[in-house]
């Protein structure tokens, strides 16, 4: 009997088959899918081997060469289209699709900005050659700097006087340059646009407003109607302001001012009563009516108390944008100038003891004359009277200009302090 071997059953070609039937897939494997890894496993390799890609993992050795990491064969498996295994607990996690540097690669110099360099064309990141800034794109990010740096020359490098195109910044020491305008006994002068011409001479020797006390208690008080003036930012004393030169950082403003005048008045003995309570914030609009409200608290606490200086600076700016900057040189370095600014009672305000005042002031100022002939102003009347009525002995006392330094301003608080207090020790304290 003849056995025929059965021939395999072929398969109808796909031109044969109903519309809508398949033809069912051959047994066996295929070469499709290691023909797949192999050529993502050399595509990568290449690319690697070009240094076109960061390090991989720590599978990757020093000479670029592929070791056999686990995450490097999961991302070969994907390239390929097969589902690798769940990695291993405490297996590195692969790198991000954003590619991070390995630990021991740094940035290049170049990919960073410097932190204050800025022109109008840069902007937050290095930009492509083939996507440039479009100006539908918006203005260029302002960094944080000074934002008054542009019109008065910056912290660093004011522009030159001879600019006719910028604002200036000009140093100045101001004195009284004729004899006309002022009331005057050649040492101290008066600005006085307000009233009579004075008799300073006579004004100086009106009896003294202050008695003699123990020290127990505060003789001194010191406010800021306006505590959030501030001085020109400098590279040792640099802030942003929030308005022309004002914060309310008492690091900055005349508040620590305040408090140089406490420390250099305490080292002559006087009890100094330091309120730091900044009057023009939240509001500028009635700081006077709050300082006012605080220097009878004061004095009603402290009935000993017989001199009130409320410390300010002042800000010189012409029509045409010129900004003075009030300087004089001494044996200490350079320091702002100072001013008193007095009150009175030519508004119609009750006032009566602002000769007293003003007596007072003379003496401070001549005194500061003799030893710094041009560390003061020359001092001005107002018609105001800036709460000057709630205590004999009141004063504004303007330290410096806004475009004085902070160390200027402090410089002048001790030469005011170191000349001051003497005087004020002797009519304040017992012998």
């Amino acid at each position: 009997m003849i056995i025929r071997r059965s021939r395999r059953q072929r398969l109808p070609r796909r031109q044969n088959l109903p519309r809508g039937q398949r033809l069912p897939r051959r047994q066996g494997g295929s070469l499709k899918p290691v023909l797949g890894i192999l050529a993502a496993v050399l595509a990568v390799l290449a690319v690697q081997h070009l240094g076109l890609l960061p390090a991989l993992s720590e599978g990757e050795s020093a000479t670029g060469g592929w070791t056999g990491s686990p995450a490097f064969l999961r991302g070969v498996l994907s390239l390929s289209g097969i589902r690798a295994a769940p990695k291993a607990a405490g297996e590195p996690a692969a790198p991000s699709s954003q590619g991070t540097l390995a630990p021991q690669e740094t940035a290049s110099p170049k990919e960073t900005l410097a932190p204050q360099t800025f022109s109008p064309k840069e902007t937050e990141g290095p930009q492509r050659p083939e996507d440039p800034v479009r100006a539908t794109d918006g203005p260029p990010p302002v960094p944080e700097v000074d934002p008054y740096a542009a019109w008065i020359g910056g912290p660093y490098s004011p522009p030159s006087a001879s600019d006719p195109e910028a604002k200036r910044l000009i140093e100045v020491t101001l004195l009284p340059s004729a004899s006309g305008g002022y009331d005057h006994n050649g040492t101290v002068f008066l600005k006085n646009r307000v009233a009579d011409p004075l008799d300073v001479d006579a004004i100086l020797a009106r009896p003294s407003i202050l008695r003699p006390s123990d020290g127990g208690q505060p003789q001194v008080l010191i406010v800021h109607t306006h505590g959030s003036e501030s001085y020109f930012p400098d590279e040792r004393d640099f802030y942003i302001p929030s308005d022309i030169q004002r914060t309310e950082d008492t690091r900055f403003n005349v508040v620590r001012v305040g408090e140089r005048i406490a420390e250099g008045l305490r080292a002559h003995g006087l009890n100094v009563l330091h309120d730091q309570t900044i009057c023009d914030s939240p509001s500028y609009s009635g700081s006077y009516t709050k300082s006012l409200g605080i220097i009878r608290r004061h004095i009603e606490e402290n009935p000993s108390i017989q001199v009130v200086i409320d410390v300010h600076r002042d800000s010189l700016v012409s029509e045409n944008g010129t900004a003075y900057k009030a300087v004089t040189d001494t044996e200490r370095g350079k320091t702002a100038q100072l001013m008193f600014v007095m009150g009175s009672n030519l508004n119609g305000l009750d006032h009566p003891n602002w000769l007293d005042n003003l007596s007072l002031a003379f003496h401070i100022q001549q005194a500061a004359q003799e030893t710094y002939p041009a560390l003061m102003r020359p001092m001005t009347l107002r018609r105001e009277r800036y709460n000057q009525h709630a205590s004999p002995g009141s004063c504004i006392l303007e330290v410096g200009t806004a475009w004085n330094t902070l160390q200027e301003a402090l410089l002048a608080a001790e030469l005011f302090s170191e000349t001051a207090g003497p005087l004020l020790a002797e009519r304040l304290l017992n012998a």
